[in-house]
């Protein structure tokens, strides 16, 4: 038995959690600080890029009419 050191309650030395408080116990083979990299990490998507041809809004205004 293992007690938990939360709240002291004895537990199966397989028990991965407390079963009074949940307080998870440390695993017996701790995963390394240095995990392996299975490669190159990806790139993020690209920045956006400005269009190449901006035109201004107020070309699109029908002239034709003015004031209706």
């Amino acid at each position: 038995m293992k007690p938990c050191t939360q709240c002291g309650t004895s537990n199966p030395d397989e028990a991965k959690f407390c079963r009074q408080c949940g307080t998870p116990f440390a695993y017996a083979n701790p995963v390394s600080a240095n995990p392996v990299s299975a490669g190159p990490i990806p790139a993020g998507p690209a920045p956006a890029q400005a269009p190449a041809e901006v035109k201004p809004l107020i070309s699109s205004v029908d002239h034709e009419h003015p004031g209706q």
